[in-house]
Order: C-alpha cells, then structure tokens, then sequence
C-alpha cells in the first residue's frame, strides 16, 4: 500500500511540483493551501507524512505542528521553511521529524521523508540545499532556470567565487523554455538550480526524467514576482 503524504503550503508552484516529485515515487500525495485546509485532512486517517511550511495565511506551522501532535502521534513530520533555523529548536521540542530550509534538494527532501518514514539515522537535521556542499558537488556542471539575467547575476558572482563556494563549478542559465531544453540536452547539467515557478510552467520534471544522463539533483527556490 502506497504511504499518504499531505503537502501544506499555500505557495501553489511549491504544492504541486512537490506532489508530482513524490507521486513518481510511488506516494499517494494530498496537498492543502492553508491551515484551514490542513486542519480539515488531520480529522482523516492514514497520513504516514506530512511536509509543512513554517508559514500561511491563516495559521503557524507551529500551530498546525502543535494540533497534528494531538491526534497523529504516529505521522511523521517535515517542517519547510524560508527562515534559517529560526524555529527549529520548537519545533523539535513540538515534535517535528526533520526540519528543512528553502531552497531545498529534491533529492535531500525525498531522501528526508524516506529516512523519517522507516526509522533510519538521520531524519532529524537541517538541511540548507543551495549552499550545502554535500548537496551540491564539486566540479559538477550546473544549470540555472532564471526569469532573467538579473536574478541570474547574485548566483554566478557566487558559483564563481572559489572560496565562498568551495567549488569549481561549469555554469550555464536559461531564460526560457526553449533555452532550458536546448541546455538540458545540449550541457547536459549534473545539478539543475531552477526558480519553481518556470520549473513547473516548462514541465522539466517530465524532460529530466527523460533525459538519457540523468540529472543528479535539482535544487528549487522561489523568486519574488517583482523580480521577473
């Protein structure tokens, strides 16, 4: 039987870019866009895991923690959040799984889950997927998916810089569809670094899954609207 997983967070790219990534890996994936909604699956039964966010609209992450304690003692939970580990210490106390800060790796997401859900070492850590170097390998060749050379310029001043990122990196960006493919089957990339929004809009997921040399990790992260 597949485990139940619910997504909770009220950023729509995030909610169904992660319900396709896990549904591939066999999870029957449930996604909510609010605590109100989120409440409204904890009175079902059977959720082996949920994926929280930190922060919606109407509700704390904390709060909806503190509730699903109550009555999912069982279930596992992986808190996301865009704010370091500001919260992390309550929310271990509060009894979360595992705490995660965006950006994050799909593979370090999926890998998170997997550990919580049988039990082994490791489930419980922080994990800051951009700048992780156990998440991003050295010398590996890199893809950014970008709206624009603007947002693109902060990273590669970053990827470029030796010391700061204790890496050497081969870069390359795409700022649009039809440039990601090209890339994608042109460069060849080990680690693709995309802004969620144009991750989802393109459908790569689909076309890296094709891809003849798979994609060693994919790393997601939001930019906001005004930047595009």
């Amino acid at each position: 039987m597949s485990k139940k997983i619910l997504i909770v967070d009220d950023e729509k790219d995030i909610t169904f870019v992660l319900k396709e990534f896990f549904t591939s890996k066999g999870y029957e994936a449930l996604v909510a866009f609010s605590g109100k909604e989120a409440m409204g699956f904890l009175n079902q039964t059977g959720l082996n895991l949920i994926l929280l966010d930190m922060y919606l609209p109407d509700m704390s992450g904390l709060e909806i923690l503190r509730e699903a304690r109550k009555t999912h003692k069982d279930t596992k939970i992986i808190i996301l959040t865009g704010f370091s580990e500001e919260y992390k210490e309550e929310a271990e106390r509060m009894g979360c799984d595992a705490f995660l800060t965006k950006p994050f790796s799909v593979k370090a997401l999926i890998a998170a889950a997997e550990s919580v859900l049988t039990g082994k070492e490791g489930g419980r850590k922080s994990i800051s997927a951009l700048m992780d170097n156990d998440n991003v390998l050295t010398r590996a060749k890199l893809l950014f998916i970008e709206p624009n050379e603007i947002t693109y310029s902060s990273k590669l001043s970053y990827f470029r810089d030796i010391k700061r990122c204790k890496g050497r990196y081969q870069l390359a960006a795409a700022f649009t569809e039809d440039e990601a493919i090209k890339k994608l089957d042109e460069f060849k990339p080990d680690i693709v670094l995309s802004d969620i929004g144009l991750f989802r809009l393109y459908k790569l997921r689909d076309r890296i899954l094709r891809m003849q040399s798979p994609v060693k990790d994919i790393i997601l992260y939001g930019i906001s609207p005004d930047a595009r």
